[in-house]
């Protein structure tokens, strides 16, 4: 059974013993740490970073998103500090350095399973969005200089941007496939709910993929066992340390595995029913402040065992 944050800072010794030996905390963007604006809650959550990353028993924070680097670039302008610390991207599937932005990791789905998605399009009149990131690594084709690009795939192309604000390629040379993507978004907004669930099955049918949410606009698409616990394990294994050492903070769907890892899995309050479920903890709070919540018990929890 899960235990809610509240209790524990106050009744529950054993547990407070655990939260003070966490070493690195990854933290959801969407519905965890995006869902505020409020500049306040944004300069707490700051604060509590740069104080934990002081001290012989360091934690630190890094972000585990479903989004591309260009979606989640402002948080990490802002958590991150130009600490040389590992992001982790589009599910799970890419992790990348913070200072240089190069491939730590990458897994990515073979181009022909990317053309049995796209015939989708045409028969439930949707888009798909390819997502692809080269990081530094310099491509052998001149148009691609980007570090991270999205094709555009369907027969509604007055879509400019998809929601991290990148432009769509939808008329693109057959160069871009050349690379396989690492993630792919089926748009589902505008479909009935009948058409979703045929989608869905067809989807689970490919077995060179997994599926995943974090929310009801698109269906999430990954590599096969690739997920924000396989990438937290390549990173528990490049720095030498276990699931033990690491905190995770989620919301959806998409963080199930991630919460059910780390030794610590934590969900915001207004999480989905299997997020809810994966974790041990539940915050008191939704969103950011829930995060705050989380920070300020680890500092608390240090503090006392520290003396």
């Amino acid at each position: 059974m899960n235990k809610g944050l509240r209790d524990i800072a106050h009744t529950d010794l054993s547990h407070l013993h655990a939260f003070s030996q966490i070493k690195i905390i990854a933290v959801d963007l969407d519905g965890t740490m995006s869902g505020s604006s409020d500049l306040e809650i944004w300069e707490n959550i700051i604060w509590f970073i740069k104080r934990l990353n002081h001290g012989p028993k360091k934690t630190s924070l890094i972000i585990a998103t479903g989004r591309t680097l260009t979606g989640a670039k402002n948080a990490i302008k802002l958590i991150y500090n130009n600490r040389d610390l590992p992001i982790i991207l589009y599910n799970g599937s890419v992790v990348i350095n913070n200072n240089t932005f190069e491939v730590l990791y990458k897994k990515t789905i073979p181009g022909p399973t990317l053309m049995e998605i796209v015939s989708l399009t045409d028969r439930f009149h949707i888009n798909v969005f390819a997502y692809y990131y080269l990081g530094t690594t310099k491509s052998l084709f001149a148009p691609i200089d980007q570090k991270e690009y999205v094709l555009g795939f369907g027969n509604d192309k007055t879509l400019l941007k998809e929601f991290n604000q990148m432009p769509i390629i939808w008329d693109f040379d057959e160069q871009f496939l050349l690379n396989d993507p690492s993630a792919i978004l089926v748009d589902i907004r505008n479909i009935e709910s009948t058409d979703k669930d045929q989608i869905v099955n067809i989807l689970a049918a490919i077995p060179s993929i997994s599926v995943t949410s974090s929310g009801f606009a698109y269906i999430e698409i990954r590599p096969a066992d690739s997920n924000k616990a396989q990438a937290l394990n390549f990173i528990a294994k490049k720095l030498k340390l276990t699931n033990e050492d690491f905190a995770a903070i989620g919301d959806n769907n998409n963080d199930v595995e991630m919460l059910t890892w780390v030794g610590t899995g934590i969900a915001v309050s207004n999480g989905t029913e299997q997020a809810l479920n994966a974790a041990k903890f539940i915050c008191s709070h939704n969103v950011a402040s829930g995060v705050i919540e989380v920070l300020r018990l680890i500092k608390q929890s240090k503090r006392y065992h520290d003396e």
